[in-house]
C-alpha cells in the first residue's frame, strides 16, 4: 500500500507540472523569469473537487513572501505543493496565519505537501524562502488542488 501512495502523489505531482506547462502557467502569476520585488498576490475560487491551480513566481529577498487568497465555495480537501524550482539548497516556507509565522518550511531538492479540509470561506497564506544559499532571484512553483469534501 506504501509504494502505491507514494506512486499515486508522484503520478499526482507529475499530472500537475505537465498541465502548468500545456497551459501555460508560465504566464500567470508573476510570469516566468520576471521578479515582483515585492511579492505578488493570487486569488482564486474553488467551486468544485477536480479543480487546480498552478503558479510559477520569482521573489527577490528572504523578505519577499507572494500571497495566496483561495475562496472556497463548497467544503473541499485541498493539496498545496510547493517547489524550488532550481534545487540548490534552498529552503522555501508556506506562512500561516500571519506573512512572518512560518507554518512549514522544505530544503530543496525537497517538496512541501501540505493537505487539510477546508470548509466554504476565504483562506490566505503566504510562500517566501527562509534560507536562499543559491542566491536572488529565486523562483518556485506552486500547484494547489480541490479533491473531496
Amino acid at each position: 500500500m506504501k509504494k502505491t501512495k507514494g506512486k499515486i502523489l508522484f503520478g499526482m505531482l507529475a499530472l500537475a507540472m505537465l498541465s502548468s506547462l500545456l497551459t501555460g502557467a508560465f504566464g500567470s502569476g508573476n510570469g516566468f523569469g520576471q521578479v515582483k520585488p515585492s511579492g505578488a498576490t493570487y486569488s482564486f475560487t474553488f467551486t468544485g473537487e477536480g479543480q487546480s491551480k498552478s503558479y510559477y513566481s520569482n521573489l527577490a529577498s528572504l523578505a519577499d513572501r507572494d500571497k495566496f487568497v483561495m475562496t472556497t465555495t463548497v467544503k473541499l480537501t485541498i493539496t498545496v505543493i510547493v517547489a524550488d524550482c532550481c534545487i540548490m539548497g534552498d529552503t522555501i516556507g508556506i506562512f500561516y496565519p500571519t506573512s512572518t509565522t512560518l507554518l512549514m518550511s522544505k530544503k530543496s531538492p525537497g517538496i512541501i505537501v501540505g493537505t487539510a479540509t477546508f470548509a466554504a470561506g476565504t483562506y490566505t497564506w503566504w510562500v517566501g524562502y527562509v534560507a536562499c544559499p543559491g542566491g536572488f532571484p529565486a523562483g518556485y512553483w506552486t500547484w494547489i488542488l480541490a479533491t473531496h469534501g
